[in-house]
């Protein structure tokens, strides 16, 4: 800011020290009705102590929004990844010959549609290989008999 020294203007403000040589600001306007100008004066510290509070509590309420977004991108994540870990244990069971397998999957989204349909083919795996069961039994009676 410049030191403003002409005073025929009707408004302005300015830098400079005040009596006890502190930085100040100093900010005026002519009132041409009372033939006067007002001169308003601040330490330069004051002056610029509302505008530092705001920017620290605009920083303070950023960082507690990066902080909660990350805490819940975190939640989010570790419950999808939870279910996918689940699906492809039970997928690995079934595999490995468990063949009463059953996922429990409590989302509603595509991933907890994936474990209804894994739970489905189980189930008609299963009775697919009970139904051969079967026949090779009915088949081997017959052989025999």
């Amino acid at each position: 800011m410049e030191k403003i020294t002409d005073f025929s203007v009707n408004e302005g403000s300015f830098e400079d020290k005040n009596i006890s040589n502190e930085a100040s600001m100093f900010s005026f306007i002519r009132i041409p009705e009372e033939k006067m100008i007002l001169i308003l004066q601040a330490p330069k510290t004051s002056a610029f102590r509302a505008s530092t509070i705001f920017i620290l509590k605009g920083l303070v309420t950023l960082l507690g929004l990066v902080i909660s977004s990350t805490l819940a991108s975190l939640l989010l994540s570790k419950s999808m990844t939870k279910n996918l870990s689940l699906l492809e244990t039970s997928m690995r069971n079934f595999g490995e010959g468990q063949l009463d397998t059953q996922i429990r999957i409590q989302s509603h989204d595509e991933i907890g549609k994936l474990g209804e349909y894994f739970n489905k083919m189980v189930g008609q795996i299963k009775t697919l290989m009970q139904e051969q069961q079967e026949k090779l039994k009915l088949q081997l009676e017959m052989d025999l008999a």
